[in-house]
């Protein structure tokens, strides 16, 4: 019987779910949504405790890029107000995300990566994350935002944690975890507008690739030859 590759048994049972998660979403179906998040989340849980610890993270490769990519894009068009007379700190704050996920994606072409995007990343998601805190605080009605509140909170640790996995000083499996938790929450959170659909497929995208990342093994390097002894 042919082994299951680990990347394989990860992301497929999490994009089912985020993709259950968007139609519970775009329907408004409160308990679907609920139920989708709670079996995202013992998921997560389950597929995390067999991972290995570690502190270590593979480099960004093609793959990651075109992941990265549509991330870009998507958040991208999430922030069309942006460019409006009437600019909005939200559509900023999304603008800055698409351009930290454009960035990761051409330093994963090039094969590099610097903590200094993943900063970015993690400072534009905390604006974003004020700025719709702010409206959502009036709301009585913890249900229409507590989705969107869970994914975007998910998202902004991942790229914490992503930033210090490159300074070693990260751990894999809460990683991972929020990853995996992540990519289901963002398709729960995903109705209301277009622009939030856009934006939290963007997450969902970019905790694709820092998944693809952690589950990657690193490249082993071959061990020195013995230097040939004198006559």
């Amino acid at each position: 019987m042919p082994k299951v590759n680990r990347q394989t048994l990860a992301v497929l049972p999490a994009a089912v779910l985020a993709l259950f998660g968007i139609l519970f979403a775009l329907t408004d179906l409160t308990a679907g949504k609920v139920f989708t998040a709670l079996l995202g989340a013992g998921y997560a849980a389950w597929f995390t405790l067999s991972l290995r610890s570690g502190k270590s993270i593979a480099p960004a490769g093609n793959i990651s890029a075109c992941v990265l990519i549509p991330a870009a894009l998507l958040t991208a068009l999430a922030a069309i107000p942006a460019f409006s007379p009437d600019v909005k700190p939200g559509s900023l704050a999304l603008l800055l995300c698409a351009v930290c996920f454009g960035l990761q994606a051409a330093a994963a072409l090039m094969k590099k990566s610097h903590v200094l995007l993943h900063l970015a990343l993690t400072v534009s998601l905390i604006l974003k994350l004020i700025h719709d805190f702010r409206l959502w605080s009036v709301d009585p009605q913890v249900s229409d935002y507590c989705f969107r509140l869970f994914a975007l909170l998910c998202t902004l640790l991942a790229a914490l944690y992503h930033g210090g996995m490159q300074l070693r000083v990260g751990k894999r499996k809460p990683a991972a975890f929020l990853c995996l938790l992540g990519i289901v929450l963002c398709g729960t959170a995903a109705g209301g507008s277009v622009s939030n659909l856009c934006f939290f497929l963007g997450c969902a995208c970019y905790l694709f690739s820092f998944l693809l990342q952690l589950l990657q093994r690193r490249k082993k390097r071959p061990a020195a030859e013995p230097a040939p002894q004198p006559e």
